[in-house]
């Protein structure tokens, strides 16, 4: 078995892997590691990305991002994550686990050669494996040194009626849903719609509800790039004419992914978000989408994570529109001592004074 770091002449082999792939997402594609690595630029080092072979034949893709950020270097995506090795289809269960110990060595002999402290995997709850009925039970990873630090995130079944969804949603937010429907309009802007104009008027609203300009230009160019290609869509709530917020989602296969959102600082009275979810998952559903991630989810202080009350906040916004908590198979690996001692004193501290203060949320 051995690795070759991805190069022009192995893009079209990468590629090919990601549309045959049942462990593949749009985190694996090469579209999102130009973003991320546009979007971390301060904190990019090198892209170390790999495809590991049996011989001639590809058995999987592994995206590594190498970063610096808080003093030391870390396989990461935006200081987050790395998406787990996604497998050609029809790699027999043997030769996965061998690939995982053989993908679990080399991210471990490349730390070594270039002082790296720190890694973070995480399997794609939209993969289509993940998806599907065939959901693995436990991280094999955790054989090689790695720790469990799994999270959670809130998943809409898009397989339901239409009735038992708005059925799912909370009391409160179906109010909010039909006051915003009284005066706001929705608009879906896909690949057949979007407009470079169009696009410009989301980015500045980007900017407004940020109170700045967040990410370098060309990387909102990449995202209207992911439109144009159908890798995403865009959503606007307007009233009176005026755009009182927008939505990013990104689509793949039978998924779709919240992404990003920002609202017009002038029309925050409006429930216009809630307008957008709701129509986004009729829209989602309408166009054969299976499941919808509204994303990450927080009811209290975690041993690696300790979130905000504006974090847990927004979880429970999410989970307002029903669908199932599901758990997000992460797990972290230390491969320095230093670094293992001095972030784990820094999340103690955090836990410690978290659990003082009593800061926790089970609803």
């Amino acid at each position: 078995m051995h690795h070759i770091p991805v190069a022009t002449n192995e893009l079209e082999t990468w590629n090919r892997v990601i549309t045959q792939s049942e462990d593949a997402w749009f985190w694996h594609s090469t579209d999102w590691l130009a973003f991320v690595k546009a979007v971390g630029a301060e904190a990019f080092v090198e892209d170390l990305s790999f495809l590991i072979y049996n011989g001639r034949e590809v058995v999987a893709i592994c995206p590594v991002i190498l970063e610096e950020r808080d003093g030391y270097r870390r396989f990461t995506y935006l200081g987050e994550f790395l998406p787990f090795p996604a497998f050609s289809r029809g790699v027999a269960l043997e030769l996965r686990m061998k690939a995982l110990e053989y993908y679990a060595s080399t991210l471990k002999r490349i730390a070594q050669t270039r002082d790296v402290a720190y890694t973070r995997v995480i399997v794609p709850v939209l993969a289509p494996v993940s998806i599907g009925p065939c959901v693995s039970t436990w991280n094999h990873l955790l054989r090689y040194g790695y720790l469990d630090a799994s999270a959670s995130t809130q998943i809409i079944l898009l397989g339901e009626t239409e009735e038992t969804l708005w059925g799912n949603v909370r009391k409160g937010h179906r109010s909010d849903i039909k006051r915003a429907g009284e005066s706001c309009e929705i608009r879906f802007w896909d690949r057949h719609t979007i407009t470079s104009g169009k696009f410009d008027e989301y980015r500045q609203l980007h900017a407004r509800d940020a109170g700045r300009v967040t990410r370098a230009a060309d990387t909102f160019e990449m995202m209207l790039d992911w439109i144009r290609s159908g890798a995403a869509a865009l959503v606007e709530a307007s009233h009176a004419g005026t755009a009182a917020a927008f939505s990013l989602l990104i689509l793949f296969r039978e998924g779709a992914y919240y992404a990003s959102a920002c609202r017009e600082p002038d029309l925050t009275h409006l429930p216009a978000m809630h307008l957008i979810q709701w129509e986004t998952i009729r829209w989602l559903k309408s166009n054969g989408y299976h499941q919808y991630d509204l994303g990450a989810q927080y009811f209290g202080p975690r041993w690696d994570h300790v979130p905000t009350a504006k974090d847990i906040s927004i979880a429970r916004f999410k989970r307002g529109f029903g669908g199932v908590t599901r758990r997000v198979d992460t797990v972290e690996r230390f491969y320095s001592a230093s670094v293992l001692a001095r972030v784990g004193a820094n999340r103690l501290k955090s836990l410690v004074s978290a659990q003082s203060a009593g800061s926790s949320d089970s609803t």
